[in-house]
């Protein structure tokens, strides 16, 4: 019954987030994007921007994806794939999947709603969305495996064809959820890493495609960390910052990160609170 109840409330999450989508025009990235109509435009795109302006493979991809398809077909794909972001995270704070927590998920999407950064500018907007709700669905999609993995303690540790093709698909998973975004990727790494390190001190084996799917974790990020891109784009946008020490960026970065939290995670949705 619980599970018919969630499937209740993720549909009226979905027609919720289609209203929102259909209302919601396409602004400034959007309409630049729409000229990528093909599979070979996408990719030759996504390599332009590689090279000379965005590492994100990925992130930029979706968004490109997202405003190549009719509005009506996107706003659909949308509210779908938040959907699917408020499914991942209540799987991932569910041990027991048999029994989901209602207060849980009502809980969950009021928050996601109230309390996320910039919700037009990540959510809605097909740029926005294309780079920070879809590659976040990837990036928690991940996580998972490896949550799950440590909560229902099974081993499977002989290589056999099973083992080899999981490891294989993770270790494109693991390439995709790193070179999606240089805001998440690295802290997609860390929380993994965590999660394996948290398993061998409990006992619990190791298997393959933990192994595979990390390797592919790291050269994702690795991908996105050395994208030409990167520096092209901040050359173009502040010089000045790739003369700085590591200590220099560090602090800058630390104080504009602290900045950013205190004004978009506490202040905004406070303020969205008492109107």
């Amino acid at each position: 019954m619980n599970w018919v109840i969630v499937s209740v409330i993720l549909l009226l999450e979905f027609c919720f987030m289609f209203v929102l989508n259909y209302l919601t025009p396409l602004v400034g990235d959007d309409l630049s994007m729409t000229k990528y109509n093909s599979l070979e435009k996408l990719i030759l795109a996504s390599e332009h921007d590689y090279f000379n302006w965005n590492g994100r493979i990925f992130g930029q991809g979706f968004a490109r994806l997202l405003n190549s398809m009719p509005k009506s077909v996107t706003d659909i794909s949308n509210s779908l794939m938040m959907v699917i972001l408020t499914l991942i995270i209540l799987l991932i704070v569910t041990k027991d999947w048999t029994k989901p927590s209602i207060l849980k998920l009502v809980s969950e999407i009021m928050l996601l709603i109230i309390a996320l950064p910039n919700f037009g500018e990540t959510v809605l907007w097909h740029a926005g969305a294309g780079n920070y709700l879809w590659v976040s669905c990837l990036v928690l999609g991940f996580i998972l495996v490896y949550k799950r993995y440590l909560d229902t303690r099974t081993a499977d540790t002989l290589i056999n064809f099973r083992q080899i093709m999981l490891a294989t698909i993770m270790l494109a998973f693991g390439g995709m959820a790193g070179w999606s975004n240089e805001n998440t990727a690295g802290g997609c790494l860390i929380i993994v890493v965590l999660l394996v390190i948290y398993q061998i001190k409990r006992d619990q084996k190791v298997t393959l495609w933990q192994i595979t799917g990390l390797l592919g974790n790291l050269i994702g990020v690795i991908f996105i960390a050395k994208a030409p891109g990167n520096l092209v784009r901040t050359k173009a946008g502040n010089p000045e910052y790739l003369q700085y020490s590591l200590i220099k960026k560090f602090t800058i970065g630390f104080d504009k990160v602290s900045t950013d939290f205190v004004a978009h995670y506490l202040v905004a949705p406070m303020s969205r609170i008492r109107t």
